[in-house]
């Protein structure tokens, strides 16, 4: 966990796993399951979770449960205040070389049809 994101096991197989695959994009307050291959916000969450498409359903659930469960207020960060939170973890190239790797050139140029010239 840091400033910007948390991991955790997936929820969705009881967290059997042996490393955190869900990330939790705090500023942006979305979730992604890299094991399973979705994601989303809060709602999205809890449709999955109680393994539901109807909101309904999630908004009884989350109502029921409003003495312990609560959907506290997130901050919402403009557009400028989360570029200059990612410029300030913005890498630094310090050197430009060509690629060394042949299998890497030949996929890229045969396969891709990227020009690397």
């Amino acid at each position: 966990m840091n400033s910007r994101e948390a991991w955790f096991k997936n929820p969705f197989n009881g967290g059997d796993e042996r490393t955190a695959s869900t990330k939790l994009d705090i500023h942006r307050n979305i979730w992604y399951s890299h094991s399973e291959g979705f994601g989303g916000n809060n709602i999205d969450f809890l449709m999955k979770f109680l393994d539901t498409e109807n909101l309904s359903t999630v908004l009884d659930w989350a109502d029921e449960r409003k003495n312990i469960f609560s959907f506290h207020q997130q901050t919402v960060l403009d557009k400028v205040q989360v570029m200059q939170q990612e410029n300030e973890r913005a890498y630094t190239i310090l050197s430009v070389e060509p690629l060394g790797n042949k299998a890497l050139t030949d996929y890229l140029t045969d396969v891709r049809k990227i020009d690397i010239e």
